[in-house]
């Protein structure tokens, strides 16, 4: 079975404990090698709330899995969450404004929003069940996530305050990573079943479901570009894994990070010129820039604590 990410409880916990991966770090091309910032280069930069900035992420850098956002450059790192339970997958507003995020800080997986500088922390879930990664819909009304609460991973719709919440896929295998089109219509995810993981579509109705990537290969982890026309995704084959990027129907595949990069979690740019990931070719998570190409990768984080689940500000 070619290796699956599906991040539900277990695998949250057991990406959120790894620091040393052991996974190869696989040579790129001259003009795709990876740079980092030098502390000198953060530290003069304001945190800059503006469009397609600051980057909103998950860092163990004081000690616990918190919320944090920076720069796209990696500059003015600013910690927004401090509890000693585990916060990840943030998920920032359409406005700005807000940033959804999943935490155990109840004794199981919710779904909490807070205002962008981490007040007004607010349960939106609140149930025995575990409910997860968090999207915001483009005009900000409701929140796409996925639960077991029904028995198996499906994804879930709510109102931005937790109302009226509703069931959108009703299959009998795992659904997760919910993420929205631009214009608000559909919503993709991946789904585990029959031992491989490909991309769905559904309409944000319920209907009109279908297979996007179809492929004996595992997709997952979609991520909409901004402009409505690519998807950005993880596939792993064999045991490598890759962000790949496609068009918005599925074709013009093209591999843009490298084999055995171990790079996941693609998430673009507001402008769909950069993408943001996580990686661990330096040897423990780390977030890294590149070009929607491939080219020109930038480790953002550069430290030795775990830093993951990046999402830019629209």
């Amino acid at each position: 079975m070619n290796r699956r990410i599906l991040l539900g409880p277990a695998t949250l916990l057991a990406l959120a404990a790894c620091q040393d991966t052991g996974h190869p770090t696989a040579a790129l091309p001259p003009e795709r090698a990876s740079a980092s910032m030098s502390e000198g280069d953060r530290g003069a930069e304001p945190l800059v709330l503006v469009a397609g900035a600051p980057i909103a992420f998950t860092s163990t850098r004081d000690g616990n899995h918190e919320i944090y956002v920076m720069n796209a450059s990696g500059s003015r790192v600013t910690r927004l969450t401090d509890h000693p339970a585990i916060d990840l997958l943030p998920s920032w507003s359409p406005d700005g404004r807000r940033i959804a995020f999943t935490t155990v800080r109840d004794g199981n997986w919710e779904i909490y929003v807070m205002n962008v500088d981490g007040t007004g922390l607010t349960n939106l879930t609140n149930s025995s069940a575990a409910d997860e990664a968090p999207a915001w819909s483009p005009d900000g009304t409701q929140i796409a996530f996925w639960s077991d609460r029904d028995g198996y991973r499906q994804i879930h719709v709510m109102n931005a305050d937790g109302t009226n919440r509703r069931r959108l896929t009703t299959s009998d295998d795992e659904d997760g990573s919910p993420a929205w089109s631009p214009d608000g219509t559909q919503i993709i995810f991946d789904r585990f079943e029959d031992d491989d993981s490909d991309l769905h579509v559904v309409n944000v109705d319920g209907s009109g479901e279908f297979n996007l990537s179809n492929s004996p290969d595992d997709e997952s982890e979609p991520a909409w570009s901004p402009d409505g026309t690519r998807i950005a995704f993880l596939r792993g084959t064999n045991g490598d894994s890759r962000i790949w990027v496609m068009n918005v129907d599925g074709t013009q595949q093209t591999p843009v990070t490298a084999i055995s990069d171990y790079a996941t979690l693609p998430a673009w740019a507001a402008n769909g010129r950069k993408i943001v990931f996580t990686s661990t070719r330096d040897g423990n998570y780390e977030i890294y820039l590149m070009r929607a190409d491939g080219s020109g990768q930038i480790n953002l984080t550069n430290d030795a604590a775990y830093d993951a689940f990046p999402t830019w500000r629209p």
